[in-house]
């Protein structure tokens, strides 16, 4: 007989797998329960925002809840990846470079001549703007 996994079980198994890799695909101290319950349990999608000085060189990247009245929902947990001109890596990331959740804006200083490309191989679990 077949059984199915709720999600807690599946987010268990994924917690065990990144221990067993030594943890690195998460921020120290959260889980893929943390994770996986905002996107499993919370209604919505999280629209992640790119503004860019390019005079400065300053790139501010925040998230915001893509409904109508979002004051009320909370932030989720959303991996990032990033290139830049100065950057450009042909080898495949090995996890996100960082991560948006609650309300931190993550800021990057990079060449203001660079070209930036956000969610690399749309491997993030968010919609871009």
């Amino acid at each position: 007989m077949l059984n199915t996994v709720n999600p807690t079980d599946f987010f268990a198994v994924l917690d065990e797998v990144n221990s067993q890799l030594g943890g690195g695909h998460l921020p120290r101290g959260i889980t893929f329960q943390e994770v996986g319950r905002q996107w499993t349990e919370q209604g919505g999608l999280p629209l992640v925002d790119v503004h860019r000085n390019y005079s400065s060189g300053v790139v501010y990247i925040s998230q915001e809840p893509y409904i109508r009245d979002y004051r009320e929902i909370p932030r989720w947990w959303i991996p990032l990846t990033w290139s830049t001109g100065s950057t450009v890596d042909s080898s495949p990331l090995e996890g996100p470079q960082d991560w948006l959740y609650e309300d931190k804006v993550l800021n990057l200083n990079i060449n203001p001549s660079d070209w930036l490309l956000v969610n690399i191989n749309s491997t993030g679990w968010s919609s871009s703007s």
